[in-house]
């Protein structure tokens, strides 16, 4: 679960579709993304740093979580992750298959989803 948490942290959650507006609240930053989180809802999920930069994280055909190019369209359901707010921590589902993202058995083994939800604990960096 660590090497999952710290990949997590990695990602910039970006929403999907229109974004509500949060402008006349004065949010920004830190307190814009908890105001996203804790609303839950689609949101796609992009790596943020090294060779990952922008790059849309999918799931497969295989029930893994792979690193895509690109996005192949705005309403391809394998990059869309439902966020949900499960205590102190979220959950990550999958929108095309309802599956959810899975903890991680070992570094070398692949992220993968599966059908009982496993908690991540996000956080803004």
């Amino acid at each position: 679960m660590k090497r999952l948490l710290f990949f997590l942290m990695a990602l910039v959650l970006t929403l999907c579709g229109a974004m509500p507006s949060f402008a006349d609240d004065g949010l920004t930053g830190k307190d814009l993304v908890d105001s996203y989180l804790a609303k839950g809802g689609l949101f796609r999920i992009y790596g943020a740093r090294g060779s990952y930069t922008n790059r849309v994280i999918v799931e497969n055909s295989s029930n893994q979580l792979v690193v895509q190019s690109r996005r192949t369209s705005s309403v391809n359901l394998s990059e869309i992750w439902i966020v949900e707010k499960s205590g102190t921590a979220f959950t990550l589902r999958n929108a095309n298959t309802g599956r959810y993202v899975q903890n991680q058995t070992a570094e070398s083994t692949p992220h993968s989803t599966g059908d009982a939800a496993a908690k991540f604990y996000i956080k803004y960096s």
